[in-house]
């Protein structure tokens, strides 16, 4: 592929950008060639004693003032140099903060189990009609927030539970059994079996939000599959 060509303005910051990363690196040849720069400049263009040599001191300054001069200069520049490793072991100790915040939250994440507990079908002329209870184990840390959606692209969903969503502190090892009523046509069962989406949405608490999606395939006269995701997805925080 090719790249895409630099615009004029873009051109002009990365000179900028280039030339600054140059010069601090060498700041304290930049102040000494500054320096005789100034005094060459006004030594050729002033008519003073600047051009008298021996210099004298009463212009120049004696050799204290000079070296108090020097010493001023290459201080600063070593606090400025300070200043950089202290905000630069800071972002360092940030970035290991997040790291151990991270290994923190991954360790103790939420994770629920989906067991189908029981199911049972019938059929009423051309339509299946199934019975399913469902557990889910809350497991590794508690949580203060859980709702949960069941969807199928190819039946009708009906939740039997007196409630869908649970609005408290809940416990590790905590268990919710769910009631579904499915119905689909008779030759959808039989061939491609019902499909179900469970999508968990749950909170942390730190308040981190999670999701965690189970795929379920009902068929008949064959094993239940069900699929989970290895670990919740972080949907925000």
């Amino acid at each position: 592929m090719f790249s895409k060509p630099r615009s004029p303005i873009n051109d002009k910051y990365w000179l900028i950008t280039w030339i600054y990363s140059r010069i601090k690196e060498r700041i304290p040849q930049v102040i000494a060639i500054g320096l005789i720069i100034i005094v060459v400049t006004t030594s050729l263009i002033t008519d003073s004693d600047l051009k008298t040599f021996p210099f004298v001191s009463d212009v120049w300054g004696n050799m204290s003032e000079w070296a108090m001069v020097m010493v001023t200069c290459y201080t600063l520049y070593y606090l400025v140099e300070t200043l950089k490793s202290q905000l630069e072991v800071q972002r360092l100790q940030a970035k290991i903060t997040l790291i151990e915040n991270e290994k923190y939250r991954r360790d103790s994440m939420p994770r629920f189990t989906v067991k189908i507990e029981s199911l049972s079908h019938k059929y009423e002329d051309d339509q299946c009609l199934c019975e399913m209870l469902i557990n889910y184990t809350l497991e590794d840390c508690h949580i203060q927030y859980v709702s949960i959606v069941l969807t199928s692209s190819n039946s009708n969903l009906t939740d039997n539970s007196p409630k869908q969503f649970y609005k408290h502190h809940i416990h590790v090892n905590s268990i919710f059994h769910h009631q579904y009523l499915i119905t689909c046509p008779k030759d959808v069962y039989l061939s491609n079996g019902v499909q179900i989406a469970i999508d968990i949405y749950f909170i942390d608490p730190v308040n981190n939000r999670y999701s965690q999606k189970t795929l379920v395939l009902i068929k008949e006269q064959v094993e239940t599959e069900i699929q989970t995701e290895r670990e919740p997805t972080l949907i925000g925080s």
